[in-house]
């Protein structure tokens, strides 16, 4: 953990005065969470599964494919045990994990976007460097422009406004 000192200007009775604060920052980053955004659902190895599982939770899904396997049954079925409703089903799954998959594909998109966004981060010294939004740690000081977006929940040291 390291320290520095920041000179905090305040307005008090038209007579600018300084006050100097201890500030300390780059704490052990090993007890937090990163600081990037992830709003994606899936990822290579988990779409398949987890998107078969949400598409069972519908009822009519559910239904069609327990009317599918009671059509393999001869006995009971009109259709002399092909599974004929099984394609009508497929077809509205597929279609389904495909939309998935492409609205998926698009917040990953955004989500990147997001984390490779650059902000201004305060060394001891008072030197800037430019660090991406996903790579800022819990009590790395950033330098924060008039109307400029920034990354995380901040804690306001000083502003000019």
């Amino acid at each position: 953990m390291s320290s520095a000192n920041f000179a905090l200007f305040t307005d008090e009775d038209t007579e600018l005065t300084e006050s100097i604060r201890t500030v300390y920052s780059h704490f052990d980053h090993k007890k937090f969470s990163s600081n990037r955004v992830s709003t994606a659902k899936y990822n290579i190895f988990t779409f398949i599964p987890k998107n078969l599982y949400e598409q069972f939770q519908q009822l009519a899904n559910v239904y069609f494919l327990i009317i599918a396997v009671m059509q393999t049954i001869p006995e009971i079925s009109i259709s002399e045990g092909k599974p004929v409703i099984i394609l009508p089903l497929a077809f509205v799954v597929i279609l389904t994990a495909l939309k998935d998959a492409v609205e998926d594909f698009k917040r990953k998109r955004s989500d990147d976007l997001q984390n490779n966004q650059t902000v201004e981060v305060v060394f001891s010294g008072g030197h800037l460097v430019n660090k991406r939004w996903k790579d800022l740690k819990v009590g790395d000081i950033v330098m924060v422009r008039e109307d400029q977006f920034f990354p995380a929940d901040l804690l306001i040291l000083n502003a000019s406004h």
